[in-house]
């Protein structure tokens, strides 16, 4: 059965999915999803006997195949373990198959999808996601309306490719999905002894309604390569409350994961706590009513507290991105010898800030990006937690940081760097700076 695609607000040259190079099938046999249980072997409207559900495809999959799923939506939380090598999940024409969990299928550990720890080399490819958060159920409790996950990959090298993940009823306070896609384990809990850190490509993803973060990679040895996805925290008329998101944030001092107070989300996109990877030419931002950050002030629809986070990571690249309406834009938090290039940074309260978490962020290059108009430029923090550092050895080089209203660009270290800084800045284009010397106009 044929359903029309469902359309959400992205913009098209952030995505350019029509042009996208879908790598050829792998080796296997193809297995057809309908939900008139008649598809194949060559279209959707073939006459032969085809699975009714995707799960059922995947239990009869063998390492290798393709499972193709047609038009129409499909209520179902679905799992792929272990002995699934390189099997392919993907829809007949892209976004014309859902994957639709109901309320009262939600609570902890509840995905849409999940490729368990063991399973190597899968693909999920151009299916939407959508979470139905319908209202709270007093009796279950905030289980009821929460998805922890649309999308959870705990297996290694899976590629994530041209899906869409969005939620419909209540998607904001404690309801709703926490992430869209997640990569890693709990962050409270960290991976298993024993057990092979997750790994995935993510890539040309679609991602609106999350309650905490669009895309994350989290846990010792995780690696994500997470790039040309557009992210949209986009919850017109609601609002998150403090106390809510306190319910439903994860255990853990990680700032990435830590809103600041009412009205803001966690993170578009974070990487951190021993996990690595690159975050490359995605777009990040706020709903266009979330334009008060600048004020410092809570917005008047909630947006997101990150555009872009590290912590506790090291060997980290993000390049090429693009952050509009957000509290931070990019924010590193105890990450040493990573990158930070050629990023866009708009409508901010702090650009990029380079800060503890709770070790200092040291030997990091900030290079190349564009910073401003905002509230605050770059601003590399002094000592929060006395003992463990400063931020220091840092190089700061060639950014353009205007329009900032308070200050272009902020350095609070002391040391033997640059203008009495612990760090080094060269060739930044800033009209204030503290101390003076760091930023100057250009001549």
């Amino acid at each position: 059965m044929r359903t029309p695609r469902i359309l959400f607000a992205l913009t098209a040259a952030a995505l350019a999915i029509g042009a996208l190079s879908f790598p050829a099938a792998a080796a296997g046999s193809t297995r057809w999803v309908d939900d008139d249980g008649k598809a194949g072997p060559t279209g959707c409207n073939g006459a032969a006997t085809a699975k009714t559900t995707i799960q059922a495809a995947v239990n009869a999959a063998s390492a290798g195949d393709t499972i193709v799923v047609c038009p129409g939506s499909y209520p179902e939380n679905v799992v792929v373990g272990a002995a699934k090598d390189g099997l392919t999940i993907r829809a007949f024409d892209q976004w014309t198959a859902t994957i639709r969990g109901a309320e009262g299928t939600g609570g902890e550990g509840s995905t849409l999808l999940r490729i368990r720890n063991g399973a190597r080399d899968v693909t999920v490819r151009g299916l939407v996601f959508i979470w139905d958060a319908g209202q709270v159920n007093r009796t279950a409790g905030f289980g009821s309306c929460t998805l922890d996950a649309a999308i959870w990959v705990q297996g290694q090298n899976a590629t994530i490719l041209a899906n869409r993940v969005r939620a419909t009823g209540i998607t904001y306070s404690p309801c709703g999905y926490v992430d869209a896609i997640r990569v890693g384990e709990p962050i409270d809990l960290g991976p298993a002894g024993g057990v092979t850190p997750a790994s995935a490509l993510v890539s040309h993803n679609a991602l609106r309604d999350f309650v905490v973060s669009g895309i994350t990679a989290i846990g010792d040895g995780v690696t994500a390569t997470i790039t040309r996805n557009s992210v949209r925290y986009w919850h017109l008329g609601g609002r998150i409350t403090a106390s809510a998101m306190a319910r439903r944030a994860p255990a853990s001092g990680w700032k990435g994961m830590t809103p600041a107070g009412p009205g803001f989300s966690s993170a578009g996109i974070a990487l951190g706590l021993g996990a690595s990877g690159e975050i490359s030419g995605n777009e990040v931002s706020s709903g266009p009513d979330a334009q008060v950050l600048i004020a410092g002030q809570n917005p008047s629809t909630p947006g997101l507290f990150y555009g872009i986070t590290s912590a506790n990571a090291s060997g980290v690249t993000i390049r090429g991105n693009t952050v509009r309406r957000t509290f931070i834009g990019y924010g590193i938090y105890g990450v040493i010898q990573s990158l930070l290039k050629s990023n866009v940074s708009i409508d901010h309260f702090i650009g990029i800030e380079i800060a503890q978490s709770p070790t200092a962020s040291t030997n990091n290059r900030v290079a190349d990006n564009q910073v401003g108009p905002g509230f605050q430029g770059i601003v590399v923090t002094g000592v929060q937690t006395a003992g463990l550092g400063q931020n220091e050895d840092n190089r700061i080089a060639n950014n353009t940081v205007f329009g900032n209203e308070d200050v272009d660009c902020l350095d609070q270290t002391t040391g033997s760097g640059t203008a009495g800084t612990a760090n080094t800045w060269v060739g930044n284009a800033g009209l204030t700076s503290d101390p003076i010397g760091i930023c100057s106009a250009p001549k």
